[in-house]
């Protein structure tokens, strides 16, 4: 919460100081979850599509 914060301040204040501090910040945050979902991703065994999720994938209009 606090990048978002800081470049929502900076926006209000017009502090472009504090405005690229969190945004830098709010992309060094962003780099880190996406670089930490793909490793666990990665590693974890959820590369197989099971019944129930293709059963999810094909919408239909439930009344058959």
């Amino acid at each position: 919460m606090g990048p978002i914060m800081g470049v929502g301040l900076g926006t209000a204040t017009n502090d472009f100081g504090l405005m690229r501090a969190g945004f830098k910040n709010l992309m060094v945050a962003a780099v880190i979850s996406i670089m930490t979902s793909t490793f666990y991703f990665y590693i974890t065994p959820l590369h197989e599509v099971n019944s129930e999720l293709l059963a999810r994938t094909n919408p239909s209009l439930g009344m058959c």
